[in-house]
């Protein structure tokens, strides 16, 4: 189908550390891309600076104001991302209605393709591909712009053009005509011979979705799954934007019981946010004041107020992700699947529900002991704490206190530590991403000039990615950098796909037209602008990838001289962001809806989760990062030293993301049901808490509402758990943990490159993964090759 029930892989947000409180990702729907209104020219050299590591690390350094002087004063107002039509709200409704018109175009197309001849169902494939990036070239770039765009009026219209051009796709989906020309082609022997590995799995994704979409059924059946993916659509908007609307605060009865353990300057600092209060103290969960006092404060109550505050039961938000559950499970009746877990389930790695739950079953047996013996070090350290002769209970208010305390003690045993943020300016970092990628893949990062109007915000800044391994110095993509929290920006990390690459040369334009017709009266691309370019590598030309990083890194400041200082999981992050960005630009393909990251979703966060190996390498960071003012790179031992602090609770941070994946699991078991009370997530969660977690859960509380992924990643967030084993035995096996040095990286990465990336998502997931780690019996996929990733185990220690 042309619209995909779950845009998942189209926003790829990072896994949140322990907490059942993040809002993240998603996306309904397709895959992105665009189309091009010039001929094709060669891949286009990188000539906007003169590129070295420090004019790298200038580009993101340099203050916020001076950000647009890399701008070329000589170059014409345009719109953002370079598209002509953006340059004002009204703008996105005049693309829609280019977008659409064209589509229409290319639709009767496709329904005329089985009575035209072979010549035209050969192109069937093709033509459908075509279809799907053209509308995700609107699509895609509303979805960014309503998430990081500040004004109001842009957000809106995003939000609007989103709906109705989602609207036309899940009417596409259910085209019996578009299914019966793509099923006649597929079932043509001479077609379906000729096919190349990318169009065969292009065809086998599109036959999956239209069965997913039910265009088995009958028409009225067929018109109520449109109707109930339009509401799954809403659905999922309102709940994201519930999850950005502040909770109610904690109302603490005195600053005094924050004294012990956070000190006179913390009191003083949160005693004025109540006003008029009596001495009250007003908390708001989610803040940095809330994070101090949850892992700081020696008061245990007002722990609890601050943790009960973030996590409870709020009944609009419940009742908005019980509705998204129940569409969800009805749509699934709807289609012939017991349940939303089962919708999924052919096109992923791990199979069904009942293998995903047996993986992440045998991961918490393979945890338990470990867990246990973990949640007793802190019990004793509670014990100890409230001198008590008898073994407390561990409340969920206490795990961050006495985790920090455990640390506490561990640095009065050690000498002190060193802070590694001097050495992770934004610049410095990404100057040290250039490197690591040109030691990988031959890849390196280049400051890419910025056009009036092209950026929504003066700190975004821009890259071309270049390739001078495989095409002698030649741009191969875009990634714009949005890195920094703002006010009204939604504060999650994710990477966006605005456009995919694909091959444009071979499009066959005039065959588009009606009979009869020989000319075009408006733009045969849709008004949407595109470069294509020619490739060293490959025969054709192709549209290349754009992507964006979204961060929410702390404000840019002038603490250390204009430099902003990242945080080690601030650096983890954008590391993992990365890893996404470079899958999408290795992963070029001729096929829009198999390029970069438009894998399964239990493959796609593998590339990122690896990525994160190198940044936690002694042997590899202080190759990447040096400190701002002495130019000196962090000692190997402090690199050591600060991962040891970061991992010494890795079985319980293990443990939370299996509770998280087992929930999301069991809330996507749900059966089809006109009895609103049938779905009782509150109920679920606490039953789910019980049989997993050895902290307990407190009536009262309803998490489950905090958890952004069931959006975006409905039933599927155990992909975290998959790719983090898969990432694990990748970086053992391949890259040695890195034994060697940035210098040894090289023949890993070519492996890496050639198995996996560089295939996107056009060839079998398990002959990727099987393929890259020279395993046969992982290569045949299936169960047996589930139950070995899952004996392959995940670790925070690695």
């Amino acid at each position: 189908m042309l619209l995909r029930a779950t845009r998942a892989l189209a926003r790829l947000h990072r896994a949140p550390r322990p907490s059942c409180s993040s809002a993240i990702l998603s996306r309904s729907l397709w895959t992105s891309s665009s189309n091009s209104t010039v001929a094709g020219n060669p891949l286009p050299k990188h000539t906007d600076h003169a590129w070295s590591p420090t004019t790298l690390a200038e580009h993101f350094d340099r203050p916020v104001s001076s950000s647009q002087s890399t701008s070329s004063s000589t170059l014409e107002p345009t719109g953002i991302f370079n598209q002509h039509l953006l340059k004002n709200p009204a703008g996105l409704h005049q693309a829609a209605q280019h977008v659409h018109q064209r589509a229409v175009l290319l639709l009767h197309r496709i329904h005329r393709a089985p009575e035209a001849g072979l010549g035209e169902l050969r192109l069937v494939v093709k033509n459908f591909d075509r279809l799907s990036d053209l509308l995700c070239g609107i699509i895609d770039m509303c979805e960014v712009i309503w998430t990081v765009h500040p004004e109001g009026e842009w957000r809106n219209a995003a939000e609007e053009v989103y709906g109705g051009l989602c609207r036309l796709m899940n009417e596409m989906n259910v085209d019996t005509q578009l299914y019966g020309a793509l099923k006649q082609a597929v079932e043509t022997p001479s077609i379906a011979a000729s096919f190349t590995p990318e169009e065969r799995r292009t065809a086998q994704v599109f036959l999956h979705d239209f069965y997913k979409s039910g265009i088995h059924l009958e028409p009225a059946s067929r018109a109520k799954f449109v109707n109930l993916s339009d509401r799954l659509i809403n659905l999922g908007r309102q709940f994201t934007t519930s999850l950005s609307n502040p909770s109610s605060p904690a109302i603490l009865p005195n600053a005094e019981m924050l004294r012990s353990g956070l000190g006179e300057s913390f009191v003083r600092r949160v005693k004025p946010r109540f006003g008029r209060g009596g001495g009250k103290v007003k908390i708001q969960p989610g803040t940095w004041e809330a994070g101090m006092i949850l892992t700081r404060a020696e008061d245990e109550e007002a722990r609890k107020l601050v943790w009960m505050a973030g996590v409870k039961s709020e009944p609009e938000r419940v009742e908005l992700l019980e509705d998204l559950l129940r569409v969800r499970a009805e749509t699934a009746g709807l289609v012939g699947k017991a349940n939303w877990g089962e919708v999924d389930a052919e096109m992923k790695m791990a199979g069904g529900p009942d293998q995903v739950t047996s993986f992440l079953e045998n991961l918490l047996r393979a945890n338990r002991a470990r867990m246990t013996s973990e949640l007793r070090q802190l019990q004793l350290l509670k014990a100890k704490h409230l001198a008590s002769s008898t073994t407390p209970s561990l409340q969920p208010w206490d795990r961050e206190f006495y985790i920090n305390q455990h640390q506490s003690q561990v640095v009065e045993r050690a000498p002190a530590l060193e802070s590694l943020s001097p050495y992770f300016s934004v610049g410095t970092l990404m100057a040290g991403l250039s490197k690591l990628f040109d030691s990988l893949y031959g890849i390196r990062l280049e400051p890419a000039s910025i056009a009036p109007g092209e950026v929504w915000h003066p700190g975004v800044r821009k890259l071309h990615v270049v390739d001078h391994a495989d095409e002698a110095g030649a741009v191969i993509g875009t990634i714009y950098c949005d890195l920094f929290a703002r006010q009204g920006k939604t504060g999650n990390a994710a990477h966006y796909t605005v456009r995919c690459s694909r091959r444009v040369d071979d499009d066959d334009l005039q065959g588009d037209l009606p009979p009869g017709q020989t000319d075009w009266t408006f733009d045969p691309r849709g008004g949407l602008n595109v470069q294509p370019a020619a490739s060293r590598r490959r025969e054709g030309l192709f549209q290349l990838p754009v992507v964006v990083l979204n961060c929410d890194f702390g404000e840019e400041s002038n603490s250390s001289g204009g430099l902003t200082l990242l945080a080690w999981q601030e650096v983890e992050t954008l590391f993992h962001e990365m890893g996404h960005a470079m899958h999408s630009m290795i992963g070029r393909t001729s096929l829009h809806n198999v390029s970069g990251t438009r894998v399964p979703t239990d493959l796609a966060e593998f590339p990122s989760i690896f990525m994160e190996s190198f940044f936690s390498s002694p042997l590899i960071l202080p190759s990447l990062v040096t400190h701002h003012s002495t130019g000196l790179p962090p000692p190997s031992s402090l690199v050591r030293a600060h991962r040891a602090q970061r991992t010494q609770f890795p079985s319980l941070e293990t443990a939370t993301q299996i509770h998280m994946a087992l929930l999301d699991q069991r809330l996507h078991s749900i059966t089809p049901s006109s009895d609103r009370s049938a779905v009782d997530s509150t109920k679920i969660y606490h039953d789910v808490t019980q049989k997993v977690d050895l902290i307990p859960s407190v009536p009262g509380t309803a998490p489950q509402a905090q958890f952004g992924h069931l959006h975006g990643y409905g039933s599927s967030y155990y992909a975290y758990l998959f790719d983090r084993a898969i990432a694990g035995r990748v970086w053992d096996q391949v890259f040695a943990q890195g034994g060697q040095g940035i210098d040894g990286l090289k023949e890993g990465g070519e492996r890496m490159k050639r198995e996996l990336l560089m295939w996107g998502g056009g060839r079998d997931p398990w002959e990727m993964v099987g393929g890259l780690l020279g395993d046969e019996e992982i290569k045949q996929g299936g169960k047996e090759a589930v139950e070995k990733v899952g004996r392959w185990g995940v670790s925070d220690e690695r």
